[in-house]
């Protein structure tokens, strides 16, 4: 199938899963914990991993910043972290619900007015897509959708990512609440067939259609908040071939185990192009709407891609520079601890000084140069311009407010000496590559 991707577009670079799961040990605290803990004392034990993720990786946090500024927040920063605090509460609800302790509440956009209009969708006979997206939490309401009156079939792809998060929120090709109902998009024949045969049957295929599969061609290029985004083609081709209606769906959530579904009929679906055409733009509606639940923690705009993904995986790059500039600081105050007391001085004196200036000059230093100057190392270990006064004046700095905490250099060649080796010494270790 072709692709009708523009040039610069490469649908195989765009990883899915680049936000991290945490330590297993950690993890597998957190599932034991949840077997013991109500629900909300599950969300209060969590919630405060949201800043955490948020500072430690680096892709997933700047990714969302630049969809924060897409979708309205005028402190990103900010709006990234509301995005991690609604998905870190999402996961605690999707536990709960596959444990069969939470039962999700399906509400409509509307009322019961709404309600009304997406039951007639249900009545009409012909074969219907759902093309819902990683915005809110569509597989948590597939059940309730089906329980309208319609066996509803979710189509998914196996995600290895997500055995790195918590046991029982699952590969989103299980299902969900243990359904059993699940078509595996893998890409053959077979799977395709079983897409047809299920529509012929009367029932509803549920796909997120926001995402391209990596490795796979067939993607179109739609307008996302008002910029180019490769989408995938299959669902859309799917539609046109079942000749089937098209209704783009978004379930964001408003409470505990509380959903609300937002559907939008595309119209014909005769021109793949337009089906997704049409997607694209319910989904920057919707999201512009409820702009906290935008689960994509990857560049999502091509746009991004090639400056995000030079970013290091964990710490941010900002705090790298500090470190290089503290880990000079700590080895100059160690060399002025262990020359002073042999000079005359007193030990717990020396200590206190050299290593307390170390730690306070390190981070003034390295507050300053990582958000004032900009400074930053990338993935590589490569400092830019503004990370080496981090790494030059943390040790520097460090050894002059210590000798002068010490009574000043005046004592002789011998200080004078431990002071010239103590920021030698400690320059050349936090300006080092690695």
């Amino acid at each position: 199938m072709a692709s009708n991707l523009a040039p610069d577009v490469n649908p195989d670079s765009r990883s899915w899963r680049t936000t991290g799961g945490g330590p297993a040990w950690g993890l597998r605290f957190l599932d034991q914990a949840f077997r013991r803990l109500p629900l909300r004392g599950a969300y209060a034990l969590v919630i405060g991993l949201a800043p955490i993720y948020l500072m430690h990786f680096n892709i997933p946090r700047e990714s969302l910043k630049k969809a924060a500024a897409r979708l309205g927040y005028p402190r990103p920063f900010w709006g990234a972290l509301a995005i991690y605090a609604q998905y870190i509460l999402l996961l605690v609800d999707r536990w709960y619900i596959r444990r069969g302790q939470l039962t999700p509440q399906l509400e409509f956009l509307g009322g019961e007015h709404g309600r009304a209009a997406f039951g007639r969708l249900l009545e009409d006979e012909r074969p219907l897509v759902l093309l819902g997206s990683h915005l809110g939490a569509l597989q948590e309401v597939v059940p309730a959708l089906a329980g309208l009156g319609r066996v509803v079939r979710p189509v998914a792809v196996h995600d290895a990512g997500a055995q790195r998060l918590l046991a029982e929120v699952g590969d989103p090709s299980e299902g969900i609440a243990r359904q059993g109902d699940t078509i595996v998009a893998d890409g053959t024949v077979k799977s395709g067939l079983a897409m047809l045969g299920a529509m012929r049957r009367g029932e509803i295929l549920a796909f997120k259609a926001d995402r391209t599969l990596p490795g796979r061609d067939g993607a179109l290029v739609a307008q996302v908040l008002g910029e180019p985004v490769p989408l995938p083609k299959g669902p859309a081709e799917l539609a046109r071939l079942g000749k089937a209606r098209a209704v783009a769906v978004n379930a964001v959530r408003v409470g505990p185990g509380r959903f609300l579904l937002l559907a939008e009929d595309l119209g014909p679906t005769g021109d793949v192009q337009a089906t997704v055409d049409a997607y694209a733009e319910s989904l920057s509606r919707h999201a512009a709407a409820y702009p906290n639940q935008w689960f994509n923690f990857f560049p999502y705009w091509p746009a991004d891609e090639a400056a995000l993904t030079s970013l290091p995986e964990t710490v941010p790059p900002g705090l790298r520079a500090a470190l290089r500039g503290a880990r000079g600081a700590v080895l100059a105050g160690a060399i002025v601890a262990l020359g002073w007391p042999a000079l005359g001085h007193d030990p717990v004196q020396a200590v206190l000084a050299a290593l307390g200036s170390a730690a306070v000059c390190s981070a003034a230093v390295g507050v300053i140069g990582a958000f004032g100057l900009g400074a930053a190392v990338d993935r590589d270990g490569r400092a830019n311009a503004a990370a080496w006064p981090v790494a030059l004046a943390a040790p520097a700095l460090t050894v002059l407010v210590a000798t002068a905490a010490l009574g000043g250099p005046g004592g002789g060649p011998g200080l004078r000496a431990i002071a010239t080796v103590a920021a030698i010494a400690g320059i050349a270790y936090g300006a080092a590559r690695r």
